[in-house]
């Protein structure tokens, strides 16, 4: 029986179901119990909400019944075809305080119909009253779009937009292309991006980036997904061009020899206020990459190292490629790093890590391996007794 009477003071009960953010079933159940238990329910369930053709019109029913919900909602993802995309960003349209967004097709299929003509009269921070203040916007891996201009377009709609996404892959008609660049006038980003998260077609990207005026916004934070050879020089171009507004990279490569063709490519001291450095790949290639002279010992002010290790179980001779590593030189490279003590280094001015953290994964499955990391401490073990708190 639901109660209108709170039992417990609303401070109380709304921490008690603060702690409940995950548990669904848990949320339900708490928003039945008084009306003064339903606020803080609804938030956790509705603040992020997955919109898909199959319940679009069972979600618009409920906001028909209770209209005070499309005030909770932050985050939606849309899984949309272009079947589908008009009805479900009409909904979307009705959930005002809404500020990230993520568009996630059904299929590998060209996204025509996800225009700026379709987004506009509901996207746009001052445009109109009711209009969504989008700062958050997402692509999926599996977008497909006629072109990157139809993607700039959408992006452009958001004038306060602070982190976008770019996944999928576009026709490229009628633009700029790698093999030959040209400034495409008229094309902007938002100034207030800070957060870039590419995951296909990186070298296309990064050199438009740069033929923009002034390079595009002040990127902050770098991530970058699938990394392959052909891209190393883009990437490399694009991080000395970064500068000192870079404090966040994260490089996942996909080749085994590009961790070592961005290594002997890249100066991260050109990138001084870098803090955070993530690398994946497999075990040899990024481990040897965090060796190169112009990688680990020349960002001064990193404070955290995350390397995720894969590593092919399968193989036969999986172990022995990593007993052949030169541990001992890694080693004194990372505790090294806890004090800035390099040799040659006379100011004592190299990096100051504060955490290290390993992950090793199967190749295949990207299940963790704590046997292999377990292992992989074993050999690092000035390393481990400095960063003890990683392991």
């Amino acid at each position: 029986m639901r109660m209108d009477r709170p039992i417990l003071p609303p401070e109380l009960s709304d921490t008690v179901i603060d702690f409940l953010h995950a548990d669904v079933p848990s949320l339900a159940a708490c928003g039945l119990v008084c009306r003064a238990w339903a606020p803080a329910s609804r938030y956790h369930l509705y603040a992020a909400i997955f919109l898909t053709p199959s319940n679009v019109a069972a979600f618009d029913s409920i906001l028909f019944r209770a209209p005070g919900l499309a005030f909770v909602v932050r985050e939606v993802q849309i899984r949309f075809a272009d079947s589908t995309v008009g009805e479900l960003v009409r909904v979307l349209g009705r959930l005002p305080r809404t500020t990230r967004v993520a568009f996630r097709p059904t299929k590998d299929e060209v996204s025509r119909r996800l225009t700026a003509a379709l987004l506009a009269p509901i996207v746009g921070c001052g445009a109109g009253p009711g209009r969504l203040d989008i700062r958050h916007m997402a692509f999926d891996f599996k977008s497909r779009f006629d072109s990157l201009r139809q993607v700039v377009d959408l992006v452009c709609l958001c004038p306060n937009l602070m982190s976008l996404e770019l996944g999928g892959s576009w026709l490229r008609m009628g633009e700029a292309t790698p093999d030959a660049p040209s400034p495409l006038t008229g094309w902007y980003l938002p100034s207030t991006l800070r957060t870039l998260t590419l995951t296909c077609d990186l070298d296309y990207l990064l050199q438009w980036l740069l033929q923009l005026q002034d390079g595009g916004p002040p990127i902050s934070t770098l991530i970058l997904h699938h990394i392959v050879r052909r891209e190393v020089p883009a990437i490399a171009a694009y991080l000395a061009h970064a500068g000192a507004t870079l404090t966040s990279l994260a490089l996942m490569f996909r080749d085994n020899d590009a961790p070592g063709r961005l290594a002997t490519r890249v100066d991260l001291a050109l990138n001084p206020n870098l803090r955070s450095l993530a690398l994946e790949g497999t075990a040899p290639n990024i481990l040897a990459c965090l060796l190169n002279v112009r990688v680990l010992p020349r960002v001064r002010k990193l404070e955290g190292l995350e390397l995720t290790l894969r590593h092919a179980v399968y193989y036969p001779d999986a172990m022995r490629v990593m007993e052949d590593y030169p541990w001992a030189l890694l080693d004194r490279a990372l505790s090294a790093s806890a004090s800035g003590d390099w040799e040659g280094d006379s100011e004592g001015s190299g990096v100051r890590l504060r955490s290290v953290r390993i992950t090793v994964v199967d190749s295949l499955t990207r299940h963790e391996l704590a046997h292999v990391r377990d292992w992989v401490w074993g050999r690092l073990p000035r390393a481990r007794e400095m960063y003890c708190s990683s392991v």
